[in-house]
């Protein structure tokens, strides 16, 4: 196991490795590409030396990791890669463009401050979640009729946490157990959810339609069946916009489902107002190093108007990715279709394109090391 997650003064980075020590080798590197790619090919391919990999990490790091190894040519196909990710929610169109390179990628559920490993994905929490975002019955059915979001879906141990909703959705978490110095009762962390008994999801799964054998099938390799944790976040991380909610985990489905996703690095949400005093969502996309947003350097900035400077590849990217997340949002998101049918001009996607560390995204803080999705 590679331990990616950034070490120091961290906890999180800790915990992972004294987790992980009863069940693998582990070697906590840290977020550095160049000693995890050093280490793969120090310990051998699967091929040779018959090591298979867990990569663990936060999302946007390992979809970087992937994307530098890419650019390095490394043989994916000797390695069997598998990764961990964890600290911040994570698309289903992230998984998919991740599970390129890996086998499979998991998520888990936790907080430095209470425990790692609260909760913990599955082949059927996956499967479900799929189904909230096709599946329009279901979502009203688990999620109520006026909810937008595509929460993580987690099973959890109720022997190891006993886990409550409180008034206001926010997750409340008690430990149970002896084994901690500082206990831990009806904690909050102010993350939104709710919870379910196993057969309570699966009669509810029925009822939108899904058959008992269709749900074995994908459940065969959970030989304990318990309750299901949906986790939408922290409270409040949303943008408003013509009376709809926008959430960053919808922008970055439609971001990550789009043709150019290996050429951005990341992107912020804000809501900014143009000169006829409007407001509109903007996408702030930041490019990966290398890729440029105009066609020619500043110094030809007083080229005739007719010669369009913008990158041809640009225009491409911002039409495919607009595209994308106003098709994903009209298909999840009740308030924006709504916003759509009243006003086609509620579709206008902006998205700001800028060159690597320019901009809104340049100097970054160094010990940052989680992205930051909304522009306050």
């Amino acid at each position: 196991t590679l331990n990616a997650f950034s070490m120091g003064s961290w906890a999180t980075g800790i915990n992972m490795t004294l987790g992980l020590l009863p069940v693998s080798i582990v070697k906590s590197i840290g977020p550095d590409i160049d000693k995890i790619i050093d280490t793969l090919e120090t310990f051998g391919s699967t091929t040779d030396s018959g090591f298979s990999y867990v990569i663990c990490g936060y999302p946007p790091f390992i979809k970087h990791l992937c994307e530098e190894m890419k650019k390095r040519e490394f043989n994916f196909g000797a390695y069997r890669l598998y990764a961990i990710v964890g600290g911040e929610s994570m698309t289903e169109a992230m998984r998919d463009y991740l599970e390129k390179y890996f086998l499979k990628v998991r998520s888990g559920y936790g907080a430095t401050d209470i425990q790692l490993g609260i909760g913990g994905e599955t082949d059927f929490t996956i499967w479900s979640r799929k189904q909230l975002i096709n599946n329009s019955k279901l979502r009203n059915l688990i999620l109520g009729d006026h909810e937008n979001r595509i929460p993580m879906l987690f099973h959890y141990n109720p022997l190891d946490h006993f886990i409550e909703i409180n008034a206001k959705s926010e997750v409340i978490i008690s430990i149970n157990s002896f084994k901690v110095l500082s206990p831990r009762l009806r904690y909050n962390i102010e993350d939104e959810g709710k919870i379910f008994e196993y057969k309570e999801f699966v009669q509810l799964l029925i009822l939108a339609g899904y058959s008992k054998e269709e749900i074995k099938e994908v459940s065969k390799s959970n030989p304990v069946k318990m309750p299901i944790l949906l986790i939408f976040g922290r409270k409040d991380g949303t943008i408003s916009y013509m009376g709809a909610n926008i959430y960053p985990q919808d922008v970055e489905q439609g971001i990550y489902q789009s043709q150019f996703a290996d050429k951005i690095e990341n992107f912020i949400l804000s809501l900014e107002q143009n000169d006829k005093l409007e407001s509109k969502t903007t996408i702030n996309i930041e490019l990966k190093e290398g890729i440029l947003v105009q066609r020619y350097p500043n110094v030809f900035a007083n080229l005739p108007e007719s010669q369009n400077q913008t990158s041809s590849l640009i225009i491409e990217m911002e039409s495919d990715i607009a595209n994308n997340v106003r098709n994903f949002m009209a298909q999840v998101n009740k308030d924006f279709r709504e916003s759509l049918r009243e006003d086609p001009a509620a579709g206008q996607i902006d998205i700001r394109f800028y060159e690597y560390n320019s901009g809104i995204f340049a100097n970054k803080n160094a010990k940052q090391i989680k992205n930051k999705y909304i522009l306050k």
